[in-house]
């Protein structure tokens, strides 16, 4: 079985990819799935019907194998390039839907991605305002620091994301667990079933407005840490797109500034505490919000006194926006991480390399970090 990987695969990207990595991929490509319903299909007399069974089978198979493919990447970040493309390799037909999960979930590593799969046009991946698992109320990216020049990286292991077992980054992995398990169980009976009724009711246009109506919102607080990290291009930058996406774009429901050439970009308190030396801490998981570092927790909280609405705002209401806010972003969220939930070996480990990966590119202003740094950066939570 490995064997077809190996046919159609380069042999030096083979040959970089840990044998489970390889195992995982093949067997997801294989597709329990799409096989198992063989003899129902063969059962059905409507030609009709059994090619919709087909086509359904089909997705399913690609939804798992996007899913194996950004767990890989997650947990060996270096080998995104060659991850696809043992995934391209052994399943063909699925090339679109690899490409587009990895580099919607890996934004930073597209280039490397699309050059190995051999794309003929790049994927273009997701806003930064959808790339967490559980993204983080009233920031448009919650993004990992970079470990010091002394940090030693431990040796990596063959295995996808590990179970168990407290490191140097998770020390305190088993409280961490126990306020994941409790994100879960709301999120499973509560934001996500008002994010899935939001999604089915509003039409993607309007939500596609809500989406940028939050984002130009958040911009005092982006505004202000550019300022704190002596960004004055990026500034600038911000205080075009807020006042023209503000009048123009009414209140920001539209996005003018962009065709004007004033792009958004990533800042966060968080980001300016590492900009200026400070330690990412350890990972902890936040009752509700999610994943973050002890200094990015810190960041997120002094965020909200950038926020000059909370000023004008009742407390309710702030707290209706965030929810608000949470929920659409959480809705953009539903296919990829009951995906990621379905596929993943650990769900708590998946979610938390995921993290990083994001937090990495973002702590770089939205840039992809230095290849040869990544397997380092990552490291330095594993």
């Amino acid at each position: 079985m490995l064997a077809a990987v190996a046919v159609l695969a380069p042999n030096d990207a083979l040959g970089a990819l840990p044998a489970a990595v390889i195992a995982r991929i093949q067997a997801a490509a294989e597709g329990d799935r799409v096989d198992g319903g063989s003899a129902l299909i063969g059962g059905l007399d409507n030609a009709h019907l059994a090619a919709s069974v087909r086509r359904q089978n089909r997705r399913h198979r690609d939804a798992a194998l996007g899913a194996v493919v950004v767990e890989a990447i997650a947990t060996h970040p270096s080998l995104a390039g060659e991850i696809a493309a043992a995934a391209v390799a052994a399943a063909p037909e699925a090339r679109d839907a690899i490409v587009t999960a990895a580099t919607r979930a890996f934004p930073g590593f597209a280039p490397a991605i699309d050059a190995a799969t051999g794309a003929a046009q790049p994927v273009a991946p997701m806003s930064s305002t959808a790339q967490l698992i559980y993204p983080t109320p009233a920031t448009p990216s919650t993004p990992v620091a970079a470990p010091s020049a002394s940090t030693a990286a431990p040796a990596e292991s063959d295995g996808m994301a590990t179970t168990g077992g407290n490191d140097q980054g998770d020390p305190w992995e088993g409280v961490n667990r126990a306020i994941f398990a409790f994100n879960d169980t709301l999120d499973t009976y509560l934001i996500r079933p008002i994010a899935v009724a939001y999604g089915a009711i509003v039409p993607d246009g309007a939500k596609a407005a809500v989406r940028r109506f939050f984002a130009n919102l958040n911009s005092p607080v982006i505004l202000a840490n550019d300022l704190l990290q002596l960004e004055g291009r990026d500034a600038a930058t911000t205080t075009g797109r807020f006042l023209v996406n503000t009048t123009i774009g009414l209140a920001g429901l539209f996005d003018p500034a962009s065709e004007f050439g004033l792009g958004d970009h990533p800042a966060d308190f968080g980001q300016t505490l590492y900009v200026y030396g400070v330690g990412d801490g350890p990972y902890v998981m936040l009752p509700a919000l999610g994943p973050s570092t002890v200094r990015d927790a810190i960041g997120f909280g002094v965020d909200g006194f950038f926020n000059p609405w909370s000023y004008f705002l009742a407390p309710y209401e702030s707290v209706a926006i965030t929810a608000t806010d949470g929920i659409t972003k959480r809705e953009t969220l539903i296919q990829p991480i009951d995906d990621l939930r379905q596929n993943s070996i650990d769900f708590y480990a998946a979610v938390r390399s995921l993290y990083k990966q994001d937090r990495a590119v973002a702590l770089n202003r939205g840039r992809e970090p230095d290849s040869a740094n990544i397997d380092v950066l990552f490291d330095n939570f594993e």
